[in-house]
């Protein structure tokens, strides 16, 4: 499973940076999303391998989840992926991470009150919430740090535009505390270059209790009785990649 990731990996990161690299998946390979453990509903449709939207190759991940008793695990609405059971993806206290992916909101994507937030990203503890979790809010994707005696939300993308992929990165010193840092940069469509839009310093973990800690993307809704939309959340994600600086 680690040789199909570094190798894939040389072409999208280049062979300087491959050797830092701790986990990739691009989705190009069927059995690539076997070392994944997967949060899912009932629902047959929940998670599938899309080959008409991709980032990167020829495919990517799709989620869904819609208000329906079959899309419900854990007592609430999510479909998500997660890399609990792999070690290497594991962050600890004085780790420094560069995390990266890309997301893809569809065409008909309906933006929803604020109160209802649509979760497609988490940094997971076992035990208790995520230190630092990625929404849809309203007309905004934002990034909320839950961090010892920091919490903060902050603005990744204000009027975000659906149909359009956006790709994230986060380069992030872990501490729970004054050690701690975060720079989140982002880009879209076709842009080429990132553009830095949050920073700060200061505690990112709830706590520091070591190799208790995951990451999970999909979709997660935990408030759906609150929402005003329609049709079915879905979600897209490709090109994820976690690096060790």
């Amino acid at each position: 499973m680690k040789q199909l990731y570094c190798l894939v990996s040389l072409v999208l990161l280049g062979s300087n940076d491959s050797k830092d690299l701790v986990f990739f998946i691009g989705y190009e390979a069927d059995e690539v999303t076997s070392g994944l453990e997967k949060d899912l509903p009932r629902a047959k449709d929940a998670i599938s391998r899309s080959g008409t939207v991709s980032r990167g190759g020829k495919h990517s991940i799709c989620h869904k989840i819609e208000s329906a008793k079959e899309y419900i695990s854990h007592n609430a609405h999510r479909a998500e992926s997660t890399t609990m059971y792999d070690k290497e993806s594991r962050y600890n206290k004085g780790d420094h991470c560069r995390y990266q992916f890309s997301t893809y909101l569809p065409a008909d994507w309906e933006v929803d009150s604020r109160e209802s937030v649509d979760i497609f990203w988490q940094f997971k503890r076992f035990e208790g919430g995520p230190d630092i979790f990625v929404a849809v809010k309203g007309n905004d994707i934002v990034l909320r740090s839950n961090g010892l005696n920091n919490r903060r939300q902050d603005p990744l993308v204000k009027n975000y535009k659906a149909g359009r992929w956006y790709d994230f990165r986060f380069d992030i010193r872990w501490s729970s505390g004054a050690k701690g840092s975060l720079k989140a940069f982002v880009r879209s469509g076709d842009e080429e270059e990132y553009l830095e839009v949050v920073s700060f310093s200061g505690a990112n973990m709830q706590n520091e209790k070591d190799n208790s800690t995951y990451l999970k993307w999909g979709i997660y809704k935990p408030d759906y009785d609150l929402s005003k939309i329609k049709n079915a959340r879905v979600i897209y994600h490709d090109e994820i990649s976690i690096m060790k600086l």
